[in-house]
């Protein structure tokens, strides 16, 4: 694959620049997508899955399939938690790898994410009801797939909060 950068290496459009202009040139251009192990202790990291692919793919599809060919691989179990950056943000697989394979998926906050005021979307849901204390617990050993789903989604919202997790009853 072969894309347009300009003088600094960033890629560009090419029906946005002048072509003939010699600070563009057209290169190759490959990204790897990679998975990765970090260990506790963060001494050692050990690149389980990767793939080289054209420049202009998106790296969330890829991931996903990484992922996957991973869990087939070693089977459930073995990866617990899933790091991703913002770009990686993908509702549907992030609830398939919980729902299939009990993965969390962590994904940062971005300062203009506001974590509250999805929180409280939330609340406003057909059916919703707070859970706290023994009443979770019940209704959690009683889940449905989709429910699960749920949880883990107000846990990643609530991720460093106290509160009481948000659940649909």
């Amino acid at each position: 694959m072969k894309l347009l950068f300009d003088e600094h290496n960033h890629p560009v459009n090419s029906q946005e620049v002048d072509l003939p202009d010699p600070r563009y040139q057209w290169r190759r251009c490959y990204k790897v997508v990679s998975l990765i192990h970090v260990n506790r202790e963060l001494n050692l990291f050990l690149t389980v899955a990767a793939r080289v692919v054209a420049g202009n793919r998106h790296e969330c599809p890829i991931l996903y399939e990484l992922v996957d060919d991973f869990v087939k691989a070693v089977d459930r179990g073995w990866m617990k938690v899933l790091v991703v950056d913002r770009g990686l943000i993908d509702g549907a697989n992030m609830a398939r790898l919980k729902t299939a394979y009990h993965i969390d998926t962590v994904v940062p906050l971005r300062k203009n994410m506001n974590a509250s005021q999805d929180m409280m979307g939330l609340t406003r849901l057909k059916d919703f009801a707070w859970l706290t204390g023994q009443s979770a617990a019940i209704h959690q050993k009683a889940d449905a797939p989709w429910r699960r789903v749920a949880q883990f989604t107000s846990r990643v919202i609530l991720f460093q909060s106290e509160v009481s997790h948000l659940r649909r009853a």
